[in-house]
C-alpha cells in the first residue's frame, strides 16, 4: 500500500511538474519582443550600403510590425515644432497636409478595404489613394512609404537614397508585405533641446570639456574605418561600445562640469526617449503581433532599451548585435 501510495505520489508530481514547463514554455512561446535597430540616418556616398546588413538582419528576424522614427499623426505639438523646425521635408509634408485635411475626401472605408490588398496586386491609381488618405491623417511614415511605391514600385530603388531609416524600412515593409508602418516619434521639446546643446556645447568650449567630447569623437570615427571597409559599418555602429559612445555624446553625459544648460540638455533628451518608448510600448501591447522592430537613429538605442526595461518589462527587448550571436 505504501509503495502504491508513493508511486501513484511521483506521478502526480511528475504530471504537475512537467504541466509547470509546458506553462512556461507557453508564456514564453506567447511573450512579446521588439528587436532595436540603430540607424546613422544620412550617411555618405562611400558607405551608401550600409544599410544592407541591418536589412537583412531584420528580414531574417521577420517582425510582425515595424516602427519608425517619426513623429505619431496625432501628436499635435510634436506637429506644433515640426512644423516650423529643423526638416525642411517635413515641413512641406505638414503643409501638404493641412491642404489634404482640407480638400481631400479621405474614405476611411476605401483605405481599410486597400489594406487588405497584397502590395504587389495595387494599382498605381490605388497606391496613389493610399499615400494621399494617410496623407490627409498626417500618418508621415505611411505617406513617406507610398510615395517610395510611387517613386520606385514594388522592387524598390537601384540606388540607396543613403537615409537608412527610410532605406531599411521601404524594403522591408515590401519584403514582408507589410501595408502599414508605425510611428513612436516624439519631438515636443526637441526645439529646448537644441537650445540648451547649442549652449552646453559653448560652456564646454570655454571650461575644457569639449576636449572630451573631441576625444570621444576621433575614437568613434577611427573605429568606424575598418568595418567600413568591409561593409560593416551598420554592425559596428549597433556594438555596444559604439552604442555607449553615441549616448554619451548626445545625451551629453561627456560633461564633467556643473552646468545648469547641460542639465536641461540631458533632461530632455532623457525626457523624448521616455516618450518614445511610452508611444512605442504602448502600441506593442495593444497590438497583435508578437515580434516587432524599431529602427531608429543609434544614439537612441541605449535610453530606449533602459526605458522598455523600466516601463515595460514584460515586453522581451533585443539589441541587434545580442540578436546575430543567437543565430550563429
Amino acid at each position: 500500500m505504501k509503495t502504491r501510495n508513493k508511486m501513484n505520489y511521483k506521478i502526480t508530481t511528475l504530471i504537475i511538474w512537467l504541466g509547470f514547463c509546458n506553462c512556461m514554455f507557453y508564456a514564453q512561446e506567447l511573450q512579446k519582443e521588439v528587436l532595436l535597430i540603430g540607424t546613422m540616418h544620412e550617411v555618405p556616398k562611400i558607405i551608401k550600403n550600409a544599410y544592407k546588413p541591418l536589412y537583412k538582419q531584420a528580414l531574417k528576424y521577420q517582425p510582425e510590425a515595424i516602427y519608425v522614427e517619426t513623429a505619431m499623426p496625432n501628436d499635435s505639438l510634436s506637429w506644433e515644432y515640426l512644423k516650423n523646425g529643423y526638416s525642411k521635408i517635413q515641413q512641406r509634408f505638414y503643409q501638404k497636409s493641412d491642404s489634404l485635411k482640407t480638400h481631400y475626401p479621405y474614405n476611411e472605408k476605401l483605405l481599410n478595404k486597400l489594406l487588405t490588398k497584397d502590395l504587389k496586386d495595387l494599382t498605381k491609381e490605388e497606391i496613389t489613394t493610399m499615400r494621399l488618405s494617410f496623407g490627409s491623417l498626417r500618418d508621415w511614415p505611411n505617406y513617406q512609404f507610398y510615395s517610395y511605391l510611387l517613386t520606385y514600385g514594388i522592387n524598390g530603388f537601384k540606388k540607396p537614397t543613403r537615409i537608412e531609416n527610410y532605406d531599411i524600412t521601404a524594403k522591408l515593409a515590401i519584403a514582408l508585405n507589410h501595408r502599414k508602418v508605425f510611428a513612436t516619434d516624439d519631438q515636443q521639446t526637441n526645439k529646448e533641446y537644441h537650445i540648451y546643446w547649442h549652449k552646453c556645447e559653448a560652456a564646454a568650449k570655454e571650461n575644457g570639456d569639449y576636449k572630451r567630447l573631441r576625444k570621444i569623437e576621433k575614437k568613434e570615427g577611427r573605429a568606424t574605418i575598418v568595418p567600413s571597409l568591409f561593409g560593416r559599418n551598420g554592425y559596428y555602429t549597433n556594438s555596444l561600445k559604439s552604442l555607449n559612445r553615441l549616448h554619451t555624446m548626445s545625451s551629453l553625459r561627456y560633461i564633467e562640469k556643473n552646468s545648469a544648460d547641460c542639465d536641461l540638455a540631458t533632461r530632455y533628451w532623457d525626457e523624448r526617449n521616455q516618450r518614445i518608448v511610452t508611444n512605442l510600448g504602448g502600441q506593442i501591447l495593444q497590438k497583435p503581433h508578437r515580434k516587432s522592430v524599431l529602427i531608429i537613429g543609434a544614439s537612441h538605442i541605449l535610453g530606449v532599451k533602459n526605458e522598455m526595461e523600466a516601463q515595460f518589462p514584460e515586453i522581451k527587448v533585443i539589441l541587434l548585435n545580442d540578436f546575430r550571436k543567437q543565430k550563429k
